[in-house]
């Protein structure tokens, strides 16, 4: 593989990367807002009793 003037990675991968880069964000901007909202459903669902 040379290096080209657009840089070692092909536009394919760079691509994918791009996607996983903005897949993973979005999984731990959900992950914040569901560990921010669990306290707030516990208790209107009626507490943790097991």
């Amino acid at each position: 593989m040379t290096a080209t003037a657009e840089g070692v990675f092909s536009p394919g991968l760079r691509f994918v990367t791009i996607g996983l880069l903005v897949s993973v964000g979005i999984v731990a901007f959900d992950g914040l807002g569901v560990t921010t909202a669990l306290p707030a459903i516990a208790s209107d669902l009626g507490g943790m009793t097991t």
